[in-house]
């Protein structure tokens, strides 16, 4: 099988729902050093405090981002109906709803577990907010912007991070939090403290497909711990019979076992087309 053929496997509904059981499976976790990740959907998490675990090291104005958040003034107390609203209903009970504020913008988009009837809301908006990135020592120019909405739509919170703007959307207890930093498009992996999850291959056989392994063959792994697993513990390709091929697949030179390229992450989410994601290369054995 050759990496076209390969590549366009992994398109298929069947990886995908197999990625997706084993994603959620592990909570969205890398299984070794307990990284969380997210797979370009929304996740839940618990609340505030939460927050700011996961946007470690950011400050706004002096503020951490819970603080900033819980301070909004909610003056206007006029609710506007969502404009070119559309609702999307996922796996399990989740929907994920899209509106535009204003016709010339992009969509704002939040995940909820209940239908929202009768859609409106009171809005909060700065331009420009400063943001501080302590891990790396930058600011941030991003516009934020809140929507208080008129029901709490659904007992879980989310967030939805944007593969291809970079955003940060986060529903809390009827409230919606978006920051966008329209200028740098992988501001969401400095912003917060997520990381780029893989699901990974314990071991291979010949001639299965992507998604005919049982669950326990595949583990959660961020993109750093599953190049260190290629290269401290063996991966074999076995026979449809079970019999040892190899006991131990060569890493792949151009991603270092990682199976994928940050700098290519707006195709695909910069799989690595040299080894097709897996880290390691069969073709070369």
């Amino acid at each position: 099988m050759d990496i076209e053929e390969y590549i366009d496997l992994l398109k298929e509904k069947e990886w995908k729902e197999k990625r997706e059981t084993i994603l959620k499976r592990d909570d969205y976790t890398c299984q070794k050093c307990g990284k969380r990740g997210f797979s370009y959907r929304a996740f839940i998490f618990s609340g505030y405090s939460e927050i700011d675990e996961l946007m470690n090291g950011c400050s706004i104005d002096g503020q951490s981002v819970s603080t900033f958040l819980k301070s909004i003034e909610w003056k206007d107390k006029t609710y506007i109906p969502m404009q070119h609203f559309e609702s999307k209903h996922v796996s399990g009970k989740r929907f994920i709803i899209s509106f535009k504020d204003n016709a010339d913008e992009r969509s704002f988009m939040f995940a909820a577990n209940d239908y929202p009837l009768h859609p409106s809301y009171i809005k909060y908006e700065n331009i420009g907010l400063k943001m501080w990135l302590k891990d790396i020592g930058r600011e941030f120019h991003v516009d934020f912007y809140a929507f208080k909405l008129n029901e709490n739509y659904g007992t879980n919170n989310y967030i939805i991070t944007s593969r291809e703007n970079g955003d940060i959307s986060i529903y809390l207890k009827g409230k919606l939090f978006c920051f966008r930093a329209n200028k740098y498009s992988l501001f969401r992996y400095w912003a917060m403290d997520f990381a780029t999850l893989n699901v990974h291959h314990k071991l291979y056989i010949e001639n299965k497909m992507p998604w005919q392994y049982d669950d326990e063959v595949f583990t959660t792994l961020c993109s750093d711990c599953h190049a260190e697993v290629h290269k401290t513990e063996t991966t074999p390709l076995l026979s449809e019979s079970g019999r040892v091929i190899y006991s131990d697949l060569p890493i792949c030179d151009r991603c270092g076992g990682s199976g994928y390229l940050d700098e290519y992450y707006y195709y695909m989410n910069g799989i690595c087309f040299k080894c097709c994601g897996r880290g390691v290369l069969l073709n070369k054995v």
